[in-house]
């Protein structure tokens, strides 16, 4: 779930990442990046990007960031893929890029989706290739902070904070040190706000001064780890986690009843992450109305 927002912020921010992971050329105009929603399934994408609506020559190119093994993505992502240029009546050629962190997390993909992911339409990222690579961009740099070892995440976000806090305004550079520390957040779970400024050691910033940590920390000391404990977390982080994981699993089982969402919306945020990891070895949509109860009537 922390990689989906990561990942949401860098596209949004830079979509021409999305071609500069799958190796194509630069694009020639600026594409915006969206998520739309196929409505019928009540299905939502990682991402499209969307060229200028004159430009009929370009691609439609669908983004999916896919960090967890399931075994039921290819399926899931084409019927998305497809539902939607039925409904768009879409008149361009489209691309898509799946960006899995390594191989391992890439499922094997049945018979029937084979010949698409050989059309060279379809273009598979692994970021586990690009740990070690020269970074041509600062996206492509906050993609190597996010995929180092944890132990040299802060040491290039440190080095990338430094070069670019010498070549952006003050505005940009807060920005981009919000996202720094949000990536931070979930490279290093157990270190507190404190220890991150340290590990960053930015001159001339006061972490308390940025937005991640008024959003996250700003409701008091933040004791345990980031991402376990919901103490010092805003409402606001809440409802992303909870509209994460309701997300994943309209995707996997359709639409919710009413009584499910709010149940689900009432998790905390260690639950809502447990839940975001477990939902995968779901098989159906008793097995969250199990996960459900036993959860409750472990925590009443």
């Amino acid at each position: 779930m922390k990689t989906d927002t990561v990942f949401y912020q860098l596209l949004s921010r830079w979509p021409a990442l999305v071609f500069e992971l799958a190796g194509w050329l630069p694009p020639p105009v600026e594409y915006r990046f969206m998520a739309p929603e196929v409505k019928e399934l009540a299905l939502r994408f990682d991402g499209v990007l969307l060229p200028p609506d004159h430009r009929l020559d370009l691609w439609t190119i669908f983004v999916e960031v896919q960090f967890q093994l399931d075994r039921l993505f290819y399926g899931r992502w084409f019927a998305e893929i497809f539902t939607y240029l039925y409904q768009h009546k879409e008149q361009r050629e489209w691309r898509a890029v799946v960006i899995f962190p390594s191989r391992t997390v890439d499922p094997e993909p049945s018979p029937a989706y084979r010949a698409l992911l050989e059309s060279g339409w379809v273009q598979r990222v692994y970021l586990e290739d690009f740990k070690d690579q020269p970074a041509g961009s600062t996206a492509m740099q906050l993609v190597q902070v996010v995929i180092a070892e944890p132990n040299k995440a802060a040491t290039q976000a440190r080095n990338l904070l430094l070069e670019q806090q010498r070549q952006v305004d003050p505005a940009e550079f807060r920005n981009l040190l919000d996202l720094v520390e949000r990536i931070l957040a979930y490279k290093l779970s157990g270190k507190s706000p404190e220890e991150i400024q340290a590990m960053l050691h930015i001159p001339d910033i006061e972490l308390e001064e940025t937005r991640f940590y008024k959003d996250v920390f700003a409701r008091g000391e933040v004791k345990g780890q980031v991402e376990g404990e919901t103490k010092g977390l805003e409402k606001g982080e809440h409802r992303e986690a909870a509209k994460l994981v309701l997300r994943q699993l309209q995707r996997r089982f359709g639409p919710l009843a009413s009584e499910q969402q709010a149940r689900i919306q009432s998790l905390p945020v260690a639950a809502l992450e447990m839940l975001g990891e477990e939902l995968l070895d779901f098989n159906a949509s008793a097995d969250l109305a199990a996960w459900l109860k036993q959860w409750e009537t472990a925590n009443p």
